[in-house]
Order: C-alpha cells, then structure tokens, then sequence
C-alpha cells in the first residue's frame, strides 16, 4: 500500500548557463573535497568528508597523561576557547576520488492542508520550508542568474536507480548528542552522507561517483538517462503554487 508520507519532490537550484544542458539528463558531479575547500563563501562546508562531536566547553573537563612517566595534567573549562571536538573523517586517498551531485527533497511533511473539495485534499508548501528554500537558493547564489528545476519524482529517481550511481538523503545530527554521533560513526553509511544540524534546511538528496583515479578538480558532467525528463522550471514566487492533491474516495 502507497504511504503518501513517501512522497518527495527533487529539486535543483540551477545557473540559467547550466539550465539547457540540465534539462537534457546532465548532472554535474563537484569534487567532494572543493564543497571542503569553499567553506566561508557561502556554500561550502568543512564538514562534508567528516563527522564530529561536540562537548560544551563549561561542563567538559580534559587529562592528557604522560605515557612515560604517568605523569597527569588537567584542562579544566576555564581554560578552553572553544567547545572540544572530536572527529572522524575519510581516508585522503579516497575522499580526492568522490564527486557528488546535490538536489533537494521537498516531502509530504513539508506541507500542510489548506482545503478540501470534490472530495478532493489540497496540500500546500508550509511557510517555513518556503522560508527554508528561498534561504537555500541565497545560498547557491553567485552574481549569475538561477532557476530553480522540479523533477519528476518517478522519473528523477528510477533513473538514478538504473544509472548504479550510490544515492542517498543526507542525514542531519546535533553534534553535542554524543551517543548519536558514536551511533554515526560505527554505523555503515559513509560520512559523506551527514552533516550538522545547522545544514538541516537544504533537504539534500546527494548522488555519489567514485573514481578510479582523483576526480577532477573542475568536476565532471554525466549523462543520466531519464533524470530531467517531464521535469519543469519555476520561478521562486512560483513555489507558493506548487500542490499535492488527494483525492479520498467515500
């Protein structure tokens, strides 16, 4: 039985040089390490090959311990700038072969009910996942013009399912829940499929391609057979009008 909950609607934030070839099944995959390197300017994010956690830096105490002699000092809290991290990252010899691609996910919980009729239920975007968009469009801007692409959901992910490409939701953690943190680290999703909390509103759906050799450094285009078909282009204002329909039999 189809749980409506399972709906999600990909999109893209696209640079309007970009959009012909987007819409003719081509998917850029950046350098996994370049997403590292750009942290500050507004899209990029040190933590993108890593996880961490954190401990607040008032109730955290620290002891290094001299192995030769046994010999202990302690750090206490007054003493840290900042709240201690630990982190576990991917091996550098194979972080410089992975390329990502990145979408958005907008999901059924991403709306609210505003009428029914004909027995008919009409769904909504909420205001907050508007508000959380138009932030991610600011944040893929550059000075050229966007447009946002809506893919077909059944299109856009059967043919990433036929492509072999590994896909997957990113998941979002707090980093000062530690038991979470361990949970992430010991599990078997790679690292490159979290991120902090703080990245929550991108909704990011990552596709991942892994390289024999290094991946280039200016990225790489592929053709993924099927991806942008029946997919359309919308303007930002045009989000408001985007809708799921139910129709409820009696």
């Amino acid at each position: 039985m189809f749980n409506i909950r399972n709906i999600a609607i990909p999109i893209k934030v696209t640079e309007n040089q970009y959009l012909k070839s987007s819409l003719k099944d081509t998917v850029h995959f950046g350098k996994l390490m370049y997403y590292t390197k750009i942290e500050g300017e507004g899209i990029g994010d040190d933590s993108e090959d890593r996880i961490f956690g954190k401990s607040k830096k008032d109730v955290t105490t620290i002891t290094i311990k001299d192995p030769k002699n046994g010999q202990e000092w302690i750090i206490s809290s007054k003493d840290l700038t900042q709240d201690p991290k630990i982190e576990f990252k991917l091996n550098d010899k194979i972080k410089e072969k992975i390329g990502v691609a990145c979408f958005s996910l907008i999901t059924f919980e991403d709306f609210e009910l505003y009428s029914t009729s004909d027995n008919q239920k009409h769904f909504r975007l909420k205001a907050k996942a508007l508000d959380d968009i138009k932030k991610y469009i600011q944040e893929k801007f550059t000075g050229n013009k966007c447009s946002l692409i809506v893919y077909n959901p059944s299109n856009f992910l059967n043919s990433i399912r036929n492509s072999g490409y590994e896909a997957n939701k990113i998941k979002y953690y707090d980093p000062y829940n530690l038991s979470r943190f361990f949970e992430n680290k010991d599990g078997d999703e790679p690292y490159y499929y979290f991120k902090p909390e703080s990245f929550k509103y991108q909704r990011e759906y990552r596709i991942v391609k892994i390289n024999k050799k290094d991946f280039p450094e200016n990225g790489e285009n592929v053709t993924v057979d099927g991806i942008s078909k029946d997919a359309t282009i919308i303007s930002e204002n045009q989000m408001n009008s985007i809708e799921i329909m139910i129709n409820v039999n009696n």
